[in-house]
């Protein structure tokens, strides 16, 4: 295998200068292509879109959220990406330290897990979401000098906003209503021992002695990041951390399936009722629903239902646009019933 050629570069992180190096393959065949699909996607939604970053602490988000930033801003043809955390919508110190929550039998203070999603204010960041979809705002963060949060000091003005936090995509309650707001996710995921590491250094950074940050994350950060890898929802692309602080697409990890609106899925356009052929049959469904009792209408009906399910369903299975089982589970339909569906009629 080449070597990697290596690219570095410097900036400020949560207040710290870092070096932060990706190899050169990396930019060219990961970062930069990502970016141009964000660019193409905001284009053609043509409003602000966001971008959701998730992935458990340690896994080199917040460095990578800003380099794909910076590197939005420095590239000819991109879209530029603002890069932004949910630090700011923790709940206010006062009162963290004032509830609490269950840990290992005990009742503690939520100040002692302000990483866990419990210490987040949901509600507040699902707003501020929702707001900034539509205007420009001004965005919190959370201020480790003071510890505490600080309400809107970033601007959010670019189009593409791209939203960093560990819990971004977590499958809980409250949280899950944080991704309705999502129009595209990436989800980085990375072996124990290297998120470990990478913990160790960002709580050394942030002034826990070198010797006891191992300590550190196997007493508070151990939970999170299982929670973190394990109960999300898909993202649209998964990247993985390498021992070397580079990344690689994950090829083979799942994604979202696609929602479908059913009520615009079934709905239908408006039908004149003047029309001569229309009102023929409609002559002649009253005459069958006297002989038959008005059971005629009501088979008419079921029987033009079912043909337009089977004919919506041959569509979306022959273009590719939905999988045998993405349409099973949406239509709730057995995979008998889904071959009998497509088979041509003779």
């Amino acid at each position: 295998m080449a070597e990697k050629l290596w690219r570095t570069c410097r900036l400020t992180v949560n207040g710290t200068s870092r070096k932060l190096q990706y190899s050169q393959d990396t930019i060219d065949y990961l970062f930069l292509p990502f970016l141009r699909r964000l660019a193409n996607l905001q284009h053609k939604e043509k409003r602000r879109i966001l971008v959701y970053l998730a992935g458990p602490p340690g896994a080199g988000k917040s460095t990578l959220a800003l380099w794909l930033e910076k590197l939005s801003l420095i590239s000819e043809g991109l879209a530029p990406v603002q890069a932004v955390g949910i630090g700011g919508f923790r709940y206010p110190r006062e009162y963290l330290e004032s509830h609490f929550v269950e840990r290992g039998g005990e009742r503690l203070a939520l100040i002692h897990f302000k990483e866990d999603p419990e210490a987040f204010d949901v509600g507040r960041l699902c707003g501020k979401l929702q707001e900034v979809t539509k205007r420009d705002v001004r965005w919190p963060i959370y201020d480790k000098a003071l510890k505490d949060i600080v309400e809107e000091v970033t601007t959010i003005r670019k189009k593409i906003l791209l939203i960093e936090g560990d819990w971004m995509l977590l499958r809980e309650d409250g949280w899950q209503e944080v991704r309705r707001y999502c129009d595209y996710s990436l989800r980085i995921i990375a072996d124990t021992k290297d998120i470990r590491e990478g913990l160790a250094a960002w709580r050394v950074m942030g002034g826990t002695a070198q010797v006891k940050a191992p300590v550190v994350y196997d007493t508070q950060h151990q939970r999170n990041m299982k929670r973190a890898l394990q109960n999300t929802w898909a993202a649209h692309e998964t990247w993985r951390l390498l021992p070397d602080g580079d990344f690689q697409m994950q090829s083979d990890a799942p994604r979202p399936r696609p929602v479908l609106q059913r009520p615009t899925l079934w709905q239908q356009p408006n039908v004149k009722t003047n029309d001569v052929l229309l009102e023929s049959v409609g002559r002649r469904m009253t005459v069958l629903n006297t002989e038959n009792k008005g059971t005629a209408y009501a088979e008419g009906y079921s029987e033009g239902l079912s043909e337009a399910r089977r004919s919506i369903v041959r569509r979306l299975f022959l273009s590719g646009s939905m999988t045998r089982e993405q349409i099973m589970d949406t239509f709730h339909i057995t995979g008998d019933e889904l071959t009998r569906m497509l088979m041509r009629e003779k």
